[in-house]
């Protein structure tokens, strides 16, 4: 993934790296957290921090790595053990 300047933007092993724009909409800066609700397989719902923000011209995405989607209780080397080397997405709302 790349920012508006064409910079590659380096994903966290934990907590979501979103768009200016969808941070805006959000009310949320960097260091907040957000309900993520992933809309595949177990569709769990997590706590997540915002980790980093990028400016972006196309859209307002979200983004983390997929081993940061396993269930809480799972131990973070089980997480990234189990889980793919791939980027995923997900749905995310503010907190109230």
């Amino acid at each position: 993934m790349y920012d508006a300047a064409g910079r590659a933007v380096d994903l966290p092993p934990e907590g979501l790296v979103i768009s200016t724009m969808l941070a805006e909409l959000l009310d949320v800066v960097p260091g907040d957290t957000v309900t993520v609700e992933v809309q595949e397989g177990r569709r769990p719902v997590l706590e997540v921090p915002v980790a980093a923000t990028f400016e972006t011209y196309i859209g307002s995405p979200a983004y983390m790595e997929i081993g940061a989607l396993q269930p809480p209780d799972a131990g973070a080397a089980e997480r990234h053990e189990r889980a793919p080397a791939h980027r995923s997405s997900a749905a995310c709302a503010a907190l109230p």
